[in-house]
């Protein structure tokens, strides 16, 4: 029997807006200012391109779970379906999670041991939303 190792690497940055509750996720007024806010601020940064947003109320179980699956979503933003989001770009390997335990999660992901490239790519988009934005 043959067997494959798939190695990849990823990084993961958590961050907050300073004006927004913690508990962002139970308040839906909220949780819905922290997605329209960080779409904004990725269009006005122009890092846009690639990626398409993604409310998880609007996917159904198996597309959600197809998600987190591939790591593309974490299992954690399963528990917040009606207000959770997530800007994808599955070409580059980031997604930009909303509304989990933090307001957002951004995370880059490469093949095989390119730590180096994950992060990189994890902190170009991380510093486009920060020129944008304010976190705490």
């Amino acid at each position: 029997m043959s067997e494959s190792i798939l190695l990849s690497s990823r990084v993961r940055l958590a961050r907050n807006y300073q004006d927004l509750p913690f508990d962002v996720a139970q308040k839906p007024d909220a949780a819905a200012m922290c997605i329209a806010r960080t779409a904004n601020a990725l269009r006005l940064s122009g890092q846009d391109a690639g990626f398409e947003l993604l409310r998880l109320r609007d996917m159904d179980d198996v597309q959600r779970k197809a998600l987190a699956e591939v790591q593309l979503i974490s299992k954690d933003l399963l528990r917040n379906v009606d207000t959770a989001a997530v800007l994808l770009n599955e070409m580059a390997g980031v997604s930009i999670m909303m509304n989990e335990e933090d307001h957002l999660r951004i995370q880059a992901m490469a093949k095989g041991m390119e730590l180096q490239k994950a992060a990189e790519e994890c902190f170009r988009v991380d510093d486009a939303l920060s020129r944008q934005v304010s976190f705490a």
